[in-house]
């Protein structure tokens, strides 16, 4: 009986872990396509030759 429970105490644990890393792996995959997306906007304006301006502190 106590085999049981360790087993699905383990089961459930790994169920949590496997989760929180997929919701990761997505988060990081959100981060890339926002940075992708604002390189491809900046080689727009590139390529339109429009001039771009930093700010300056």
């Amino acid at each position: 009986m106590q085999s049981i429970v360790f087993l699905q105490t383990i089961r459930s644990r790994l169920w949590y872990l496997v989760h929180f890393l997929c919701a990761a792996q997505v988060n990081y995959h959100a981060q890339v396509s926002e940075a992708l997306a604002k390189v491809k906007a900046v080689n727009k304006v590139i390529r339109l030759g429009i001039p771009v301006c930093q700010q300056t502190n």
